[in-house]
């Protein structure tokens, strides 16, 4: 715009000058007319008329420039920008990796736990089966011996015996079977609860790790100079540095 104002001042001095010799030539040419139409009247004795024309010299006294700018004028405030540092990205991958690690070892923990249940559980049921087997050979080997007259012989009463403590021991191999059935239900549960818990708390850490890694401010930029909060920046000031570069500030709605 300012340049634009020059050269209109150029051109318009131009046209005065052009206007004003243009004047000066004709009162020049007008004033020797008129000279010599006085010699000639002069001699010959007879007077006419003389018609002049006033000249009038201009001078190009006042010249505005006139200011504009490109883009948007103001300032700006400087905020401090929010987002996930890189140590806070560090940290969610670390908890991260930390909850893979647990969970594994966690699944691990309850597939061997159940391996070892099971074991216990056929254990105990084999000694169920064995003693009610056993209790069922004593029990008819008293029903063969007792009958008739051999109820008061001694083979029926060793008879009678045996089968007394087999029924004891098919009483404590049953209870040795539900002792391993409910300890395995009970580890079972507490296993699959906390590889539950270490799955709930994976999925909570990695959608912490997105979110740093989604608002990580500047990844792998190095500042060398930043303002402080609150300086206002003007045009052509120096907004930060990147390794010792100033940046400046730049009106405009178009990036440079």
């Amino acid at each position: 715009m300012a340049e634009f104002s020059a050269r209109r001042v150029v051109a318009i001095a131009a046209i005065v000058g052009a206007l004003v010799g243009a004047a000066v030539a004709a009162g020049v040419a007008l004033a020797s007319t008129s000279g010599n139409n006085n010699s000639t009247a002069s001699a010959s004795g007879t007077s006419s008329s003389v018609t002049t024309v006033a000249v009038v010299r201009t001078n190009l006294t006042t010249s505005v420039q006139v200011g504009g700018s490109i883009g948007y004028a103001g300032s700006y405030t400087i905020a401090a920008p929010s987002g996930a540092s890189a140590q806070e990205v560090s940290q969610a991958q670390q908890a991260v990796n930390q909850d893979q690690q647990a969970l594994s070892a966690d699944q691990t923990a309850e597939t061997d736990a159940t391996t070892a249940d099971n074991q216990a559980i056929a254990a105990a049921q084999t000694y169920v089966n064995t003693a009610q087997s056993t209790l069922g050979a004593d029990q008819a080997t008293e029903t063969q011996d007792c009958a008739g007259t051999g109820a008061s012989t001694p083979a029926c009463s060793q008879d009678s015996q045996k089968v007394s403590q087999d029924k004891t021991q098919l009483t404590q191999a049953q209870q040795q079977l539900a002792t391993a059935q409910s300890t395995a239900t009970g580890q079972q549960n507490q296993n699959q609860a906390k590889v539950a818990s270490d799955q709930i708390k994976l999925q909570g850490d990695q959608a912490t790790l997105a979110l740093s890694q989604a608002t990580a401010i500047n990844p792998g930029t190095t500042y060398t100079a930043l303002p402080t909060v609150g300086d206002v920046i003007s045009q052509d000031q120096p907004v930060y540095s990147v390794s010792n570069e100033p940046v400046p500030l730049l009106y405009g709605s178009i990036p440079a």
